[in-house]
């Protein structure tokens, strides 16, 4: 858990071992997480905690915890994240690495791509309604033809205007939409 806050760059992270926080260390935290300790102590803990409205994660012990982590996959603007509320933290990792087998790194293009045609329509004055019909359009028609890049345009994925057939689907993710 610690390397996921370091990737969500956190910052100011105390880890304590082998000695537990004092109750104004606790005070000054944003997030309290305990791990490995026993329920007597847990409790405690949180109840410390809560009394200074901090928010509590406690592994394994999912009643306790005011927040679950997720396992995430990030492409580009493209986040997908999966919880099992604590039930089980390693289906959650293994659900993990089946949708990052799905949405390769090809998605941070897609997701460019169509968000660059979304900001084209809406700019062109187009109503909301219009703008999505012609987003799920150039989104279909990029599934059915396999473009999976910036340059979907250039390789003749243009006639986004026009509905591609529903069941198509994205090149390497069959199950995506």
């Amino acid at each position: 858990r610690l390397s996921q806050l370091q990737e969500m760059n956190a910052t100011q992270i105390a880890v304590y071992e082998d000695v537990l926080p004092e109750a104004h260390e606790i005070r000054q935290a944003n997030v309290l997480m305990i791990v490995g300790l026993d329920d007597e102590t847990s409790a405690v803990l949180v109840s410390i905690a809560r009394l200074q409205g901090i928010l509590v994660n406690v592994e394994d012990k999912p009643s306790l915890c005011d927040f679950h982590f997720v396992a995430f996959v990030k492409r580009g603007d493209l986040t997908i994240s999966v919880s099992t509320a604590g039930a089980s933290p390693t289906l959650g990792q293994e659900i993990r690495s089946y949708i990052a087998g799905l949405f390769n790194e090809d998605w941070e293009g897609i997701v460019s791509t169509v968000g660059k045609k979304r900001l084209e329509w809406k700019s062109q004055g187009l109503d909301n309604k219009s703008v999505a019909d012609k987003t799920r359009a150039f989104i279909r028609n990029l599934a059915l033809l396999g473009a999976t890049n910036d340059n979907a345009q250039e390789q003749g994925y243009a006639s986004y205007a026009n509905d591609a057939p529903a069941s198509t689907h994205y090149q390497g993710a069959e199950h995506a939409l």
